[in-house]
């Protein structure tokens, strides 16, 4: 079996606690894959969901460590005239603060010929989000929150190893934001999608920034 491997990266301006919720999102995705009959049986994930199902992973992160959470909640987003009703994905209460983050899932392939560009361009749209839910008179925090899961055609399945650990070199040299993680179990190198292009998905990479003030 392929060793597992999971690393991150958190900078300075996020606190200590930030570690911790990152390390319990790891244990998160190995419990589901290793405790859940689909985990143990044909091999199974959170990640390879959607948003929502990368979200609450996160949330029960953050409630392992005591954060207070809440998901999926109504909020007034915009200001003047887009101002109205919608709902912002995750807020959470940690060492006296509020954070609120809007999340984003990004499907990238991987091949010879693709690689995931860690800039700017992939981390805007949650940003975006955030400053329309974020209420600043209130001293929340916002936050950027995003998921990337790769995808290895079945042709590459020889590589999909060598691939897994060029993404995280690119990644790590990259250091693209405030924090970020990236978790490819072992026994889920060979995660396989039953579509029509039998594509392997065989990791998720956690990226985070703060809005600007």
């Amino acid at each position: 079996m392929e060793r597992d491997l999971h690393g991150y990266r958190v900078n300075s301006e996020f606190p200590s606690g930030f570690s911790s919720f990152i390390e319990s999102w790891f244990d998160v995705i190995y419990d589901y894959e290793k405790n859940t009959r689909f985990g143990r049986e044909r091999g199974d994930s959170i990640y390879w969901y959607n948003e929502r199902a990368n979200v609450g992973a996160f949330a029960s992160a953050l409630s392992r460590n005591k954060a207070s959470v809440i998901e999926e909640y109504t909020c007034r987003k915009g200001v003047g005239a887009d101002n109205g009703l919608g709902r912002a994905d995750i807020s959470f209460f940690y060492d006296n603060e509020w954070y609120l983050a809007e999340a984003k899932i990004h499907w990238k392939k991987l091949s010879p010929r693709s690689k995931i560009s860690f800039d700017n361009k992939l981390l805007s749209s949650s940003l975006m989000d955030a400053n329309r839910s974020w209420h600043r008179d209130t001293g929340t925090i916002a936050l950027g929150l995003n998921f990337v899961v790769p995808s290895i055609h079945p042709s590459y399945k020889n590589d999909i190893t060598e691939y897994v650990k060029d993404c995280i070199a690119q990644l790590e040299e990259t250091n693209p934001c405030g924090f970020w993680a990236y978790c490819a179990p072992g026994r889920l190198r060979d995660l396989q999608s039953s579509n029509d292009e039998k594509n392997y998905f065989p990791m998720v990479i956690m990226l985070g920034e703060k809005c600007n003030p």
